[in-house]
């Protein structure tokens, strides 16, 4: 009976470590994302527009998941350098200083005749807690106009892991005298959905799959045409998310227009090409040539 019952418990210590072994390499593969994964002032990063996404189902989800988007051709890409808020115009200083703590410029100027638009840059506040878009700001026709979310739009709550579910209600409301009215409404709904590993052109990464529904109303009013423009939309966002990597490693917005699908990249180099697609300065068009991660 005592051979029988050590031979039993042997077994079961194995089973047991086993079981251990395999769950532990579990939770391996199932990162978690904090506030040390976000951007920090001084942080530039590549980022590529890629095409030919019909090869797979962006939707597609699940635990121990592989997304595999080598096969995306890259058509141009941008370098996204963050700053600290005290690097971006005074005028927008006085209202987004001490209340963020990251910014990044989001588009060249446009040199639009009666409307130029210049130093447009979205302000950010990273904490250990949420990593959250605190407002916009632009100058149009040299004229500041800093719009300041009444609440900020929450894009990640840490620590960020599978199953994770969350949402908020963010907007504005900015009334320019005798000019224009702009209002905006926003709900985002928040779901890590999934988690695995993600091949992109660039590399491969073990990821957390957050998938995000946004519905918004905006409304914009022009007093010299007195006519007003209401705006309502939907759209959905897939990131892929990894550890030390900034911003999602894959990005897919989907809306009533179609896809735009951007990933973290090398840098990568067409002169003639960026010239005659008009590109912004920074913009690099783009062949496939993996690099290593």
């Amino acid at each position: 009976m005592m051979k029988t019952f050590k031979y039993n418990l042997r077994q079961f210590c194995a089973i047991f470590l086993l079981m251990f072994i395999v769950s532990g390499m579990q939770l391996k593969a199932q990162i978690i994302i904090d506030s040390t994964d976000m951007p920090f002032p001084g942080d530039v990063i590549h980022i590529s527009t890629g095409l030919n996404i019909d090869f797979i189902d962006h939707t597609q989800t699940g635990e121990n998941f592989t997304w595999d988007f080598s096969g995306l051709i890259p058509i141009y890409q941008t370098a996204d350098t963050f700053v600290s808020p005290s690097q971006t115009p005074f005028t927008y200083q006085f209202f987004f200083l001490g209340r963020t703590n990251l910014a990044y410029r989001y588009m060249n100027d446009l040199p639009i005749p009666d409307f130029e638009l210049t130093n447009v840059f979205y302000y950010y506040k990273n904490s250990h807690t949420r990593y959250v878009n605190a407002g916009y700001a632009a100058s149009l026709n040299v004229l500041p106009l800093p719009f300041v979310l009444s609440s900020p739009d929450v894009l990640y709550r840490f620590p960020l892991q599978f199953n994770d579910q969350d949402s908020s209600v963010s907007g504005l409301v900015y009334n320019l005298p005798e000019t224009a009215y702009l209002s905006i409404d926003r709900k985002r709904v928040n779901k890590v959905d999934g988690w695995g590993t993600l091949i992109t052109p660039f590399g491969t990464f073990e990821v957390l799959r957050m998938t995000s529904e946004v519905t918004e109303h905006d409304s914009i009013y022009i007093d010299s045409l007195e006519m007003g423009v209401p705006v309502n939309r939907h759209y959905t966002e897939y990131k892929w998310l990894a550890k030390g990597q900034k911003i999602p490693v894959l990005k897919i917005t989907s809306d009533v227009s179609g896809l735009i699908v951007t990933y973290t990249d090398s840098v990568r180099l067409d002169i003639d090409a960026v010239a005659e697609k008009d590109i912004k300065r920074e913009s690099l068009i783009v062949y496939p040539n993996p690099a290593k991660k």
